[in-house]
């Protein structure tokens, strides 16, 4: 019996050999945002009813915690059931989870592989990926092989932009 093909060089670090066996890799990446600016729910609704810009309340019901000290509220928004609920604290953390998977056949051209990745979020753009796809291809991974997903989860941060103040046109989405 021969000794299998050496690895050929593969993108991310991955392992492509033609040897008949299943290679499997997973990572976890902790995305939760740190809740800096709060404010206070004066009439308990779970809105906020205040103004952007009046940290002190003086002209809007409700005042908020301006840490940064810009003058203007921060708010990490909840993507998923209403506008104006920004989050006041963090119940429970939010991840990114990859998964890449490769198998070629023994005595093959070693191509076969994937990547999946999914995000703890309401939803994404395909524009918010186009950068890490193309670091992808950089890297050597074709672009055909990369799924990305989201959980669909309420209660994370708006990634699209819809959950700020549609009123006044301010976005939830925060780019970083």
């Amino acid at each position: 019996e021969s000794d299998p093909p050496p690895p050929i060089p593969a993108p991310l670090g991955m392992t492509l050999l033609a040897d008949d066996i299943t290679y499997v890799g997973t990572a976890v990446v902790d995305i939760t945002p740190e809740i800096i600016e709060t404010y206070t729910d004066v009439n308990g609704n779970n809105d906020f009813d205040g103004c952007f810009d009046a940290p002190a309340g003086d002209r809007c019901a409700e005042p908020f915690d301006d840490v940064n000290g810009n003058g203007y509220f921060d708010a990490i928004f909840k993507g998923g059931f209403e506008p104006l609920h920004p989050a006041q604290t963090v119940s429970a953390p939010i991840s990114t989870r990859a998964f890449i998977i490769s198998h070629n056949a023994a005595n093959t051209e070693p191509t076969r592989y994937f990547a999946w990745v999914t995000v703890d979020v309401v939803g994404l753009e395909g524009k918010r990926f186009w950068q890490v796809e193309e670091q992808f291809i950089a890297e050597g991974f074709a672009a055909d092989r990369l799924i990305v997903t989201a959980t669909h989860n309420h209660q994370a941060p708006d990634t699209i932009g819809l959950w700020g103040d549609p009123i006044n046109e301010i976005s939830g989405r925060d780019p970083v």
